[in-house]
């Protein structure tokens, strides 16, 4: 996974503007939002290339719960909240309210998983079908759209871009439960089996001192009880 570093670096300047011209927030210095300025960085400490696209154009491959892949980009056991993506296509579509941030998205196997803004997505697909004349616009961000990176890396890095936009640093609007980061842990085990098969052999040991080094990582903020009834709803037998 360290061959896109190797690469020629990728021009973020050019679609920071771009984002910032058609008056979406710039996740670069997104003051609102402080998971929109972490997930950035850490699409560009890994030198991915992002293009826009409007969402439009997509709405026929969106992925859904069949597909996949797709819970490995959510980081919810319950991935949507149908009140709050009704909320959103009625702030779009009925009261003309413009997106703010934009979604991010990756593609694998033609389906577009949104690792980020997955609420957004679903309101916009509702809104295009319910109101087919309206001039809504809105524009998403295509993760890796040189499609340099396998699809088991793929899945991998949105899923860490998935839990950054999760984290807890008071942007949230619904704080996670232990069932939620029991479901990130096993998760992320499952993506990072695949690519390192040895783990497959993990004792329910190893797997717990690899879930406290993920937590370590991921949920810093996370109350260390939360944190062990996960894992040990995760692993524990």
């Amino acid at each position: 996974m360290n061959a896109h570093k190797l690469r020629e670096a990728f021009n973020y300047t050019d679609i920071q503007d771009q984002i910032s011209s058609l008056g979406y927030q710039n996740p670069q210095i997104d003051k609102g939002d402080s998971r929109q300025r972490e997930a950035w960085s850490h699409l560009k400490n890994l030198n991915l290339s992002v293009k826009l696209v409007n969402l439009k154009s997509l709405k026929n491959s969106i992925a859904n719960h069949e597909d996949p892949h797709f819970g490995a980009f959510q980081c919810r056991v319950t991935s949507e909240n149908a009140e709050k993506i009704h909320q959103y296509e009625e702030e779009f579509f009925v009261e003309d309210q413009k997106l703010k941030r934009l979604p991010f998205l990756f593609e694998i196997n033609g389906k577009y998983y949104p690792a980020i803004g997955n609420h957004r997505v679903r309101a916009m697909l509702n809104g295009f079908k319910n109101y087919p004349s309206s001039p809504f616009i809105g524009h998403c961000i295509l993760i890796d759209c040189d499609n340099h990176l396998t699809d088991d890396e793929k899945v991998d890095i949105g899923s860490d871009i998935a839990n950054i936009s999760n984290k807890e640093t008071g942007d949230e609007t619904q704080p996670e439960t232990a069932e939620d980061i029991a479901h990130q842990i096993l998760s992320k085990f499952n993506i990072k089996s695949k690519l390192d098969n040895t783990m497959l052999d993990y004792s329910e040991e190893e797997k717990l001192n690899w879930a406290n080094q993920w937590c370590k990582l991921w949920k810093p903020n996370t109350s260390s009880r939360k944190l062990s009834r996960a894992k040990n709803i995760a692993f524990a037998n």
